[in-house]
């Protein structure tokens, strides 16, 4: 390496580990080439023929997130053992140690993996200290931004009119000092009109444009946005930045139709199916509540009361919820003692040991019992139990059990007797459940209908936020998992990556960090110092 390099150096310890302090390590961006320099005490365990691991790219080789090259430690001008390269790529990088260690049998130790980023080498246009606008003698003059050095303003674009004005508001906030702009985002926008659920990803929004712009293609009006994002650079000392939402769609994008697979849906998701039930009955005596006696107000705690019974009644049991979680035992037992007293038609195979059985206590026959004959337990909401019990198993099963199926009524006994210890955790869950759902009823009812707080200003002043116009998206974990998915938003991750600086990703409820790095490393293929 270069010895005119300024070289950053990070000793490991005795295990070839950084050590709690340092398993995330910030280096500055490469404004000028420098070094990383990772060193090993000699004679400490992890000096024994160690090996450094790291996805940051060779010279000349594209970055691979879980491409990890290998780079020997040599002997340093002191006793340290040492492991160097130059950075000049901006990103966040992982490393792990491996060092030969003869106490494993596979003859070599791996440390955890660590972590160090490398900022990105962001520049604007110089500013005089006094005065917040541009040197016009150095009009070519150019300075590092660092990330620590970002004062950001940030923009709604809905709320500021066509392109075309929008450099009045810019040119404000230039003399202003700022020198990083925040765009929430430019797409076209779903049915509730919110600039967070978006209905075309990969679409400007028409109000974003006038008729005068002679606007034909999408690409005519990216290309007028990249003519302003220049000309805000250029003449402004402005970055851009922008939001990024991964998470949802809006729920009337055009795109979900042709693939439903990208949302969350009872073919998919089928442990959902207990809760779509549950939502539709609610919603349907939602609009009969006066046949069942419960007023269309509420204003009493006795109004509330009859409403929570209502629900219990016609809708949790009206759906037989209770089937989602246990066993339906009368017709189980039904099926059973029909099949026993037709024995010319006994479907019977020999598959389980009589003295194994009878050795159990009650509890774990009933166990065997429910894995064998019953699939064992299952997503809770999945499907309904009444017709999952295969008959030959439970009848083999009680053969082994009871010696023989002669005896009818011993037979029914004893199967009975088990059905209903399967049957006592899933009426436990059934019923924990059951007082949670009825639970946040009231407690949601009475806090915005009755208490002393019912009349808050909370909608009036735009405290709340009601989630009702987008569709909560599913990735999975890799591309395979949803191609389409994973193929549309790194289309609109690079477009917007090839206008933008930064991104601020959006609201990543339980969205997947494996998506995140997906669609990052593809906006660094576009943009590296993003």
């Amino acid at each position: 390496m270069d010895p005119t390099l300024i070289v950053h150096t990070l000793q490991l310890n005795e295990n070839g580990e950084p050590g709690q302090t340092n398993e995330f390590l910030r280096l500055p961006a490469p404004v000028q080439p420098y070094g990383l320099r990772f060193q090993i005490t000699a004679g400490s365990e992890a000096a024994n023929r160690p090996v450094l691991y790291t996805n940051y790219p060779l010279t000349g080789v594209k970055f691979s997130r879980t491409q990890f090259h290998p780079r020997p430690f040599s002997v340093g001008t002191s006793s340290e053992l040492v492991c160097e390269f130059p950075i000049t790529v901006a990103g966040p990088y992982q490393y792990y140690v491996e060092y030969r260690d003869d106490h494993r049998e596979e003859g070599r130790n791996r440390t955890a993996t660590a972590y160090f980023i490398v900022d990105p080498d962001l520049t604007i246009r110089s500013r005089p200290a006094a005065r917040g606008i541009l040197r016009e003698a150095e009009a070519v003059s150019v300075r590092h931004l660092p990330l620590d050095g970002i004062a950001l303003q940030t923009m709604v674009p809905k709320w500021m009119g066509p392109l075309r004005d929008w450099n009045r508001h810019l040119e404000a906030s230039s003399q202003l000092g700022y020198n990083m702009i925040h765009f929430v985002p430019l797409q076209k926008r779903g049915e509730s009109n919110s600039p967070f659920s978006i209905y075309d990803q990969l679409a400007l929004s028409d109000d974003l444009f006038t008729s005068t712009d002679r606007i034909q293609s999408d690409d005519d009006k990216y290309e007028l946005l990249a003519q302003l994002l220049v000309s805000m650079e250029a003449e402004m000392g402005m970055l851009g930045l922008v939001d990024m939402v991964w998470n949802h769609t809006a729920f009337n994008s055009d795109w979900l139709l042709d693939h439903p697979e990208a949302g969350y849906n009872l073919a998919n998701s089928p442990h959902l199916t207990a809760a779509f039930e549950l939502d539709e009955a609610i919603m349907k005596l939602s609009g009969e509540l006066a046949q069942h006696g419960v007023p269309s107000e509420l204003n009493t705690e006795a109004d509330l009361n009859a409403l929570v019974a209502a629900v219990k009644e016609h809708a949790i049991r009206g759906i037989r919820l209770w089937e989602f979680y246990a066993i339906d035992v009368e017709s189980c037992l039904a099926a059973t003692r029909a099949a026993l007293e037709d024995p010319a038609n006994l479907p019977v195979v020999d598959r389980f040991d009589t003295r194994t059985l009878r050795g159990l206590p009650l509890a774990e026959k009933a166990l065997r019992l429910y894995e064998a004959a019953f699939g064992g337990d299952r997503p809770v909401g999945t499907r309904r139990t009444p017709n999952v019990c295969d008959l030959p198993v439970l009848l083999s099963f009680m053969k082994a059990l009871c010696g023989s199926l002669n005896d009818v009524e011993h037979v029914m006994q004893h199967t009975q007797q088990l059905l209903n210890e399967i049957n006592v955790p899933h009426y436990a869950l059934y019923d924990q459940h059951v007082d949670s759902i009825l639970s946040n009823i009231r407690n949601t009812v009475k806090y915005e209908r009755l208490d002393s707080n019912a009349h808050s200003t909370a909608y009036l002043e735009r405290k709340v936020i009601v989630w009702t116009d987008c569709v909560k998206l599913r990735y999975g974990k890799a591309p395979e998992d949803n191609p389409y998915l994973w193929d549309h938003m790194k289309r609109y991750t690079q477009i917007m990556a090839r206008y933008f600086h930064g991104f601020r990703i959006d609201n990543c409820h339980s969205t997947p960090i494996e998506l995140a790095e997906y669609l990052i490393d593809a906006a660094r293929e576009v943009r590296p110092n993003l």
